[in-house]
């Protein structure tokens, strides 16, 4: 199944943020939430109604929605309804689009649930320990320890 989010990317996108001026990461995040799931919940209409022209450019428009915040599942979940669609569309693919929607709609409430948190955490730590915390929370955990031990006072 693979990653939701690619956090190699994500922590690539907040180094870029810090260093802004004009930091775009809030706002792309804030425009993510409700666009995403009205283009499920759009693609899904587009199913049941056999519109598949339109399903396919829903599809488009989320695939560049998510890709800008590095959520690689809902990408690719949209790719393979962009494929499918330019394809031709018959019993079995209609049957997978709709259990790909499905799937699609799960990972996207965890890439939101996902950058709603790590967005706030983010504002305490700097990318690289950030994605420290991520990949090896517990190699995190220690290297914050020894740090935090080393900035007490010894009375």
């Amino acid at each position: 199944m693979g990653d939701i989010i690619d956090l190699h990317l994500f922590a690539e996108l907040v180094r870029l943020d810090e260093k802004d001026e004009q930091p775009f990461l809030d706002d792309r995040i804030s425009n993510y939430f409700y666009p995403s799931v009205k283009c499920i919940y759009a693609m899904m209409d587009d199913l049941r109604s056999g519109d598949y022209h339109k399903l396919e450019q829903e599809a488009f428009e989320l695939r560049s929605l998510a890709s800008s915040l590095a959520v690689v599942r809902v990408a690719q979940l949209c790719s393979f309804i962009e494929n499918k669609c330019r394809s031709g569309i018959n019993e079995r693919d209609h049957i997978e689009i709709d259990s790909t929607l499905r799937v699609m709609e799960l990972a996207n409430q965890f890439a939101q649930d996902w950058l709603d948190v790590s967005h706030s955490i983010l504002k305490d730590y700097d990318a690289s320990e950030w994605l420290l915390m991520k990949s090896d929370p517990a190699t995190f955990t220690a290297s914050w320890q020894t740090a935090e031990s080393r900035e007490q006072p010894t009375w």
